[in-house]
């Protein structure tokens, strides 16, 4: 149970890492960014023997899945998961050598974890707030990039994706 958890919000874990290990060095964001994806790799390498014997429903808070937070681990899920990890670790030793701010690392660690909730999510209300948060850290992470430029063309992607 711990390990499915974990799985699915270790991104939003590890996030708030991010900023304050760049105070101290600058290249914090990029090598915790690239080891939490490995991280989150690892993990769902030892969970694919336990969801492809049976697909786990994880209920947190306490609450049944029309009030609470109904995550769903099945097979598909867990490889669509590992995918977006290997993906993200990809992209991440890309950017080893970039000089990018420490905000880029976490906006782009909340990114992927709003994509391994959209697909893990077990109710349509969970998927929405997945959705909201990936759409907003993709804005973010556009207008970051080139301030003027960057900003005007999160404002256009943000109207026209309604």
């Amino acid at each position: 149970m711990i390990l499915e958890t974990l799985f699915i919000i270790l991104p939003l874990a590890i996030i708030f890492l991010i900023p304050g290990g760049s105070i101290v060095n600058q290249r914090f964001g990029r090598y915790l960014s690239s080891i939490l994806y490995l991280t989150g790799i690892i993990i769902g390498i030892l969970l694919v023997p336990e969801i492809l014997s049976s697909s786990k429903s994880i209920t947190l808070a306490g609450f049944k899945p029309p009030f609470g937070i109904n995550l769903y681990l099945s097979p598909l899920s867990l490889f669509g998961g590992i995918i977006i990890y290997f993906i993200a670790l990809v992209i991440t030793l890309n950017d080893i050598n970039k000089k990018r701010p420490a905000y880029y690392y976490l906006q782009f660690a909340l990114f992927i974890f709003a994509s391994i909730g959209m697909i893990s999510t077990g109710d349509l209300f969970n998927l929405f707030i997945m959705i909201e948060i990936g759409a907003i850290t993709t804005l973010s992470i556009t207008a970051s990039e080139n301030k003027k430029l960057g900003s005007r063309g999160a404002i256009k992607y943000m109207v026209l994706s309604g």
